[in-house]
């Protein structure tokens, strides 16, 4: 009994916190609900030039239709000079993409989303959802991940705490992880909102077996806002209303432990 209490408390908290520091009126959210995420992680050692990265699902590059990529197909992009070059699987040889492009992620023939994979030298091997933005920064690589709130939120849990949290924790964590982002949402910045690092808030990607984290979030949704947020990228389902409120007195025992990711 005495740990539900303290929970409670750590809940309680975070949602006197959320209730200072979200903004009210319908700004909440960016174009769509989706927030902007510079990978600075990636340049967290020096500026890379390359990067090698994986498809799984269905990406396309809107401002070259000619380009296929396969959904199970391997890709780099090479920055030479002051032009970003890709080649990879069912590309005959390096094709010139200039000074930047975006990989826009839809769903399948079957209305699932996959997610592209690469080595993070922060973070090691990692999996995100969304679109990816490749451009030039600094004479290096420069990532920008825009992906829905949701999707979002799940890889920060993942980064800040773990999927082996108990339930009440992850849920103060995702309300405090909400409130914070929503702030940075509405900044009105040029080329993204947040990075990945924890000089705002650690993302550490997409996994899908994060359950006790994606329970966490989804819970909590209501707890910010009432304003629908889309849950998955722009192509799927047309988006839906948060999915619950917070309970009055959060009492569920820890979720057991599960091996952390």
């Amino acid at each position: 009994m005495k740990g539900k209490r303290i929970w409670a408390a750590i809940l309680a908290v975070a949602l006197i916190v959320t209730a200072l520091v979200v903004p009210q009126g319908s700004a909440y959210a960016a174009e769509n609900g989706m927030v902007r995420v510079y990978l600075a992680s990636l340049n967290y050692y020096g500026s890379i030039t390359s990067l090698t990265f994986t498809t799984n699902g269905s990406y396309a590059i809107e401002s070259r239709p000619e380009i296929i990529l396969s959904s199970r197909g391997s890709y780099t992009v090479q920055l030479l000079g002051n032009t970003l070059y890709l080649s990879g699987d069912g590309l005959a040889s390096s094709v010139d993409m200039g000074t930047s492009f975006t990989l826009k992620q839809y769903t399948d023939s079957e209305g699932k989303l996959g997610a592209i994979s690469f080595y993070n030298p922060r973070y090691g091997n990692r999996s995100y959802r969304g679109d990816m933005k490749f451009d030039i920064k600094d004479g290096g690589l420069r990532l920008i991940n825009r992906v829905y709130l949701e999707d979002y939120l799940y890889g920060v849990l993942a980064g800040e705490l773990s999927n082996s949290f108990p339930l009440e924790c992850l849920k103060a964590q995702a309300i405090i992880a909400r409130s914070y982002v929503y702030n940075r949402m509405i900044s009105g910045q040029p080329n993204y909102e947040i990075n990945d690092t924890s000089s705002d808030q650690v993302y550490k990607g997409y996994n899908s077996a994060n359950d006790v984290i994606m329970r966490a979030v989804n819970e909590t949704a209501a707890c910010c806002s009432s304003t629908a947020i889309p849950t998955s990228t722009p192509t799927s389902a047309p988006p839906t209303a948060a999915r619950s409120s917070c309970p009055a007195t959060p009492g569920a025992a820890p979720a057991p432990a599960l091996a952390a990711t």
